[in-house]
């Protein structure tokens, strides 16, 4: 198994989890869409403002207003269904769902009162490329729903108009064959789609998690840690640090092999995991070296969880090969409680208290 699926098993994903294919998307592709959203409003307005000018469109300019005011509102719903979170569980039909409706609007202005097949085909490649935009979350149930409603409106309006098959087949002439090829783009577009996320998300893996160990690696603690020392500082709360070493781990090595030394790791990474809140930070350092960042946490607190990591450790025999394992952790403890302290301050002061608890007989918390 590899380090993306023992992750996602383990309560290491309770610190930084990564989005879900559709979140992952949707931050990369609803931005862009909303503004390609404003940019149709803006120019249905603009043509709003050509039909006030135009003399031969005068007669039938506040119904052609109104289709298009009408047609704005539907493209304005597009888009506040791609970040309003009302719409977040069924986000894509709605999106889908507002378009079509919009655009069988415009449709209708544009066949029924002023037939004009030319807007048709502009129009119709607009909607064509906000599809393709959203090409990723879309599936192919929506898109047929989508086409098929579009086409069938389309019919049902020059019906209405009273125009003959042949305009109708001249409209297919140019639909059908860029529904076609849109179809099959899209389709493309989601399996690149789909491969990028997994790429994305087993390099997530990899750059935030210590393979072994399965927390936080080193540099995604400093990260995280940073983060919640500026968020303590900002609000005036408490934040602790615990250090943790096993002791005499280079002789686990020696005697039993480095796949019992892995197999120390491990337990003491899942001991850490917990016995600490869902809050805390907890990250591999180096080598068996562990830290763990205790945001609203005083320097009693601390005491008590770095006590309570030291006799889980040594009261919780590794199994390896048939033989156990018994190993104990010597921990330092840093609280800040009146002054607020820097991330590094704080790493300096607990490896002098580590040292304090290794040079004083290890299998001992020092937190003064």
């Amino acid at each position: 198994m590899d380090i993306e699926a023992r992750a996602a098993d383990s309560s290491a994903r309770r610190i930084i989890e990564f989005d879900d294919y559709e979140t992952y998307f949707g931050k990369r592709i609803y931005p862009t869409s909303r503004r390609l959203a404003y940019l149709g409003i803006a120019f249905l307005l603009a043509f709003a403002a050509y039909d006030w000018f135009l003399p031969a469109a005068k007669t039938q300019f506040w119904p052609r207003f109104a289709v298009r005011c009408l047609a704005c509102l539907f493209i304005f719903l597009m888009s506040t269904a791609m970040h309003r979170p009302r719409f977040e569980r069924r986000r894509v039909p709605w999106i889908i769902a507002f378009g079509t409706a919009g655009l069988l609007t415009i449709f209708f202005m544009d066949i029924v009162l002023a037939p004009n097949l030319v807007f048709i085909h502009v129009v119709l490649t607009y909607f064509c490329f906000g599809d393709f935009l959203i090409a990723p979350l879309l599936s192919t149930r929506i898109l047929l729903y989508s086409y098929a409603a579009a086409i069938a409106g389309t019919a049902v309006l020059f019906f209405i108009a009273g125009f003959g098959v042949s305009r109708y087949l001249e409209f297919c002439g140019f639909a059908l064959p860029v529904f076609s090829f849109l179809a099959y783009a899209i389709k493309r577009q989601r399996e690149d789609a789909r491969t990028l996320y997994r790429l994305a998300r087993h390099d997530y893996f990899h750059a935030t998690f210590d393979a072994l160990s399965l927390v936080l690696n080193r540099r995604s603690w400093y990260d995280k840690s940073a983060a919640d020392c500026r968020n303590a500082e900002r609000k005036g709360g408490k934040v602790s640090f615990a250090i943790l070493d096993i002791d005499h781990f280079k002789s686990v090595n020696d005697t039993y092999g480095h796949h019992a030394g892995d197999l120390v790791i491990q337990s003491v990474a899942k001991i850490l995991l917990e016995q600490t809140r869902s809050s805390d930070v907890v990250g591999r350092l180096g080598g068996e070296e562990f830290g763990v960042l205790l945001p609203d946490t005083d320097a009693d607190g601390a005491r008590e969880i770095a006590e309570r990591i030291r006799r889980t450790v040594a009261n919780t025999p590794v199994v390896c090969d048939g033989k156990e394992i018994r190993v104990t952790a010597s921990l330092g403890v840093v609280a800040c409680s009146d002054e607020p302290m820097e991330l590094d301050a704080l790493v300096r002061l607990g490896d002098q208290r580590l040292y304090e608890a290794k040079t004083g007989g290890r299998d001992r918390v020092v937190w003064e």
